[in-house]
């Protein structure tokens, strides 16, 4: 570290992130700096750092570097310069090729605020192959890309940041840094602090305290029935590296979650036939996979040309209606995971099963009793006309009168599919009392039958069934 004499310090007036930043305060040209060495001749190096300007006097046209990279300690090879131009401030990253000329990737505004600024720079993998490159990134947003570089001999091994060299007489007072941190591959993003519930200091409110803090949180459409789970839910299991950010604005209930390891994971289980992942895409935003029962079933893209957007979804269909575990799994890559949409299981409706346990058997419980309104006469009261005179008239004339009773006892069987209708018909036998042995029969009179009567049917019932702030490291 180079402090000039104090003008570099750790104060709580620099924070952006936390509760402490590194303030740098330039009274004269002298390089106030800290160094980061751990880098060991890396081919791809990538760094984050928060920065604000914090209305610094600089004339139009002043330059210097705050951040540099070393191959070796002394050779520069990644710069990114801070200006003033037309009573602006400016940011520009540059590339240092194998023939020693920069390439530059153009002046960008930013505003008198604090920003976070991301570099990956590459060597080329070969000679000839001419394809280093360096990106920035300004709060998120890519900005410059530049591809096609001859820089194999190029490795870094230091890096610098701060007022770190080439500073005008006309540029004095004090900007602040904060949250440096640098890796090998994967995107790093915005800081952690400001939603991450340890480390903050006393008194300052949790992620989630902030997030309730908005009135009016981004909602997602979603249709009826289905059930929305927040990627910071509970419900869903997370490994350590996964921070949550309620910037920039526009996730679903205010938050979303970033990896800041390649091998973090969500686990989410769940039941239903059908399953949407939401997430955000960015230009710095990398691919994961979908995996539902250990089987990788969607690969998605969160890389974009476009800014910060959010509510870009996955759907997965077409699931057996039970449980399942889905999981994500970033492809060497940072993404952001913003909600989930569970189609839950639709529940059977109960249905009547019209299967009945034996043979319905319909018996009356008092046997039905026939009787005649007019009883049968065997011989008629009014006396025919015969063809002919009987040859031995009749001593006696019987007037019995039968009364006829039937005690049938009806048996209906029904299944209750089908719809029977009974119908019995009974041939009346009357009982009569007889005359005595001795006593002579009349003759039945010629021209009349046998009288028979027919039982009125008996209708058979039927049943229905319905049935510091500042952070170094390196990975």
């Amino acid at each position: 570290m180079t402090t000039d004499g104090g003008d570099l310090t750790v104060t709580n007036s620099a924070a952006m992130i936390g509760s402490y930043g590194m303030s740098a305060h330039i009274d004269d040209n002298d390089s106030i700096y800290v160094t980061d060495d751990t880098p060991n001749a890396e081919p791809r190096y990538r760094v984050r750092f928060y920065f604000d300007p914090n209305s610094i006097d600089m004339n139009n046209g002043n330059t210097h570097e705050i951040f540099l990279g070393y191959a070796g300690t002394s050779t520069e090879v990644l710069k990114l310069e801070f200006r003033r131009s037309s009573n602006q401030y400016q940011i520009q990253a540059g590339i240092r090729r194998d023939n020693n000329n920069w390439q530059n990737g153009g002046w960008f505004t930013i505003s008198d605020a604090p920003h976070y600024i991301e570099m990956d720079w590459k060597a080329s993998t070969a000679p000839g192959a001419n394809n280093g490159y360096l990106t920035l990134w300004i709060d998120g947003v890519q900005q410059s890309n530049q591809t096609g570089v001859d820089n194999d001999t190029r490795r870094i091994d230091r890096a610098r940041l701060g007022a770190v060299d080439d500073i005008d007489t006309n540029t004095r007072d004090t900007y602040y840094f904060d949250a440096f941190e640098s890796r090998r591959i994967t995107y790093i993003g915005p800081a952690a602090s400001p939603l991450v519930v340890g480390g903050r200091a006393a008194g300052e409110p949790s992620g989630q305290e902030q997030i309730a803090a908005i009135t009016t949180l981004p909602t997602v459409a979603i249709g009826a029935g289905m059930q929305l789970i927040e990627s910071d839910s509970a419900n869903v299991v997370r490994t350590s590296g996964w921070v949550l950010y309620n910037v920039p604005d526009g996730a679903s209930g205010g938050g979303y979650l970033v990896n800041t390891q390649s091998s973090d994971s969500l686990t989410l289980t769940f039941a239903g036939p059908s399953v949407e992942v939401g997430y955000a895409q960015n230009q710095a935003f990398g691919p994961f996979i979908v995996e539902i029962d250990g089987v990788p079933l969607r690969f998605v893209e969160g890389t974009s040309d476009t800014n910060f957007t959010f509510d870009h979804r996955v759907q997965i269909d077409n699931l057996a209606d039970t449980t399942h575990t889905l999981r994500i799994v970033p492809q060497s890559a940072v993404i952001a995971i913003d909600f989930f949409v569970i189609n839950p299981p639709v529940l059977a409706q109960p249905t009547a099963t019209i299967t009945p346990s034996a043979t319905v058997s319909l018996t009356p419980l008092v046997e039905p009793i026939v009787t005649q309104t007019t009883a049968p006469t065997l011989a008629p009261t009014a006396p025919p006309t015969p063809s002919q005179e009987p040859t031995s008239p009749p001593t006696n004339t019987s007037t019995a009168t039968a009364t006829a009773t039937l005690t049938e006892t009806p048996m209906l069987t029904e299944t209750p599919t089908e719809t029977s209708t009974a119908t019995e018909t009974s041939t009346e036998i009357p009982t009569a009392t007889l005359p005595a042995p001795d006593t002579e029969v009349p003759p039945e009179p010629e021209g009349e039958g046998d009288a028979e009567e027919t039982a009125p049917p008996v209708e058979g019932e039927q049943t229905a069934y319905t049935g510091f702030g500042l952070k170094i490291r390196h990975k």
